[in-house]
C-alpha cells in the first residue's frame, strides 16, 4: 500500500466508508443543503431558486469545479433527542481527483477502513481485520463522489434543482434556508435543505446543513440529520489541487489478507 497524502501522514491508503441513506422511497435519492443570507425558507416546485441561494451555489461550484480535493475531518454521531453519542468518533481523510479516482480512510478506536477506486476497481479493505472486497466498476467515480462527499459539500445549483424536482414528483415537501452566521470567529454562510418524511411511504425526514466560509466558500462544518440520528463533520483540512503522489490510487491487498463478502467486511 502506498501513501496517498502528500504530507506523508502515517495514516495511508486506509479508508472506512459508511453507507448513509439520505432518503429512501420509490427509488428517490435526495440530499440537502443550507445557505446563507437573511433567513429564507421556501418550498420550491418548478420555480427558480432564490437569487441569494443560486449565487452562493454558483460561487461554491466555481471554487471546486474541476479541482482535486483533499479533506480531513472528524465525524461524530448523536441521537437527536437524548444528545448521547450513537457512533464512535472517527477521523476521516479523503483524496478525490476530477477524473473520479478516489481514496478514503476512516479510523476510530474500534475499526479502520480503506476505500479506493482506481478507475477500474472499487476496493474496500478492513485494516484492523485484514479483510478485503473488490468489485470491477467502470465510471464509478461520480457515484462515489455523491456517496462520500454529499454530506460534506453542497450540491451545485443544477444538482439542487434536480433534487427539488424529484421531491415534487414524489409529492414530498422540501424547504431550503439560507442565513449568515459565525463559526469559531469566522463569518459563514449557513445553508440548509429540509426534506419532510412520510412514514406511510417509508421516507425519512432529512436535513443537511453546511457552514461555509464567507471569504473562501469552503466548508468549515456540516451536519446531517436523518430521522433521530445527527452526524457532525468538523473540517481540519480542506485543500484544493493538492500534490497527488504517483501511486495514490493504487492498491493491492496484503498477502495475509482474506477476501470476504461486502456484508462480512462490515459485520465481522
Amino acid at each position: 500500500m502506498s501513501s496517498f497524502f502528500a504530507d506523508g501522514d502515517s495514516i495511508t491508503n486506509k479508508l472506512h466508508l459508511k453507507k448513509r441513506v439520505l432518503m429512501k422511497g420509490r427509488g428517490a435519492f435526495v440530499s440537502f443543503v443550507l445557505l446563507l443570507t437573511q433567513i429564507t425558507s421556501v418550498v420550491i416546485y418548478g420555480q427558480s431558486l432564490p437569487l441569494d441561494v443560486a449565487t452562493l451555489l454558483q460561487k461554491v461550484d466555481k471554487k471546486l469545479s474541476g479541482k482535486a480535493i483533499e479533506i480531513t475531518y472528524i465525524e461524530k454521531g448523536y441521537w437527536v433527542k437524548s444528545k448521547k453519542p450513537c457512533a464512535v468518533p472517527k477521523e476521516v481523510k479523503i483524496l478525490w481527483e476530477p477524473k473520479g479516482k478516489f481514496v478514503c480512510h476512516q479510523k476510530s478506536k474500534e475499526k479502520e477502513f480503506l476505500y479506493i477506486y482506481d478507475g477500474k476497481t472499487f476496493w474496500i479493505y478492513r485494516v484492523d481485520k485484514k479483510l478485503y472486497n473488490s468489485r470491477p466498476s467502470k465510471n464509478y467515480g461520480e457515484r462515489l463522489k455523491g456517496f462520500f462527499l454529499r454530506s460534506l459539500i453542497p450540491p451545485s445549483k443544477a444538482e439542487l434543482k434536480k433534487m427539488l424536482n424529484e421531491c415534487e414528483k414524489e409529492g414530498i415537501e422540501a424547504r431550503i434556508s439560507l442565513k449568515q452566521g459565525e463559526f469559531k470567529g469566522k463569518q459563514v454562510y449557513i445553508f440548509s435543505i429540509n426534506i419532510k418524511g412520510d412514514e406511510e411511504r417509508r421516507i425519512a425526514s432529512t436535513q443537511n446543513i453546511y457552514w461555509l466560509d464567507a471569504k473562501t466558500y469552503l466548508p468549515l462544518f456540516a451536519q446531517t440529520i436523518f430521522d433521530n440520528d445527527l452526524y457532525e463533520y468538523e473540517f481540519k483540512k480542506f485543500l484544493l489541487n493538492p500534490p497527488i503522489p504517483k501511486n495514490a490510487f493504487k492498491f493491492s491487498p496484503p498477502k495475509d489478507a482474506r477476501e470476504v463478502s461486502r456484508d462480512e467486511i462490515f459485520s465481522l
